[in-house]
């Protein structure tokens, strides 16, 4: 577990770059916050795991699961929350 400093400064630059892209209601952060969340998936379940004991894995898997299912409620809330704001703003 040497490499969470990495994985917690991509995570936190991930999310900077959709908190950004929400609150300037510009996709392209969005999107770009995303990919830095999937690159530290791909990094985290093949790289740092590598020399995980199974039970390590296991629920590193199961964490992961539900940060994405935290993560993808939160962005789709927030989302929804844009758009609503956009629709009003418009009237």
């Amino acid at each position: 577990f040497k490499a969470i400093p990495t994985a917690l400064t991509w995570a936190v630059a991930g999310l900077g770059f959709i908190g950004a892209g929400f609150a300037l209601n510009t996709q392209i952060y969005r999107v770009v916050g995303l990919c830095f969340m999937a690159c530290l998936a791909m990094k985290v379940l093949f790289v740092d795991l590598a020399d995980a004991t199974q039970m390590q894995r296991i629920i590193s898997m199961v964490l992961t699961g539900i940060a994405f299912l935290a993560g993808s409620y939160c962005y789709v809330w927030f989302k929804k929350m844009n758009e609503d704001r956009m629709r009003t703003s418009s009237d």
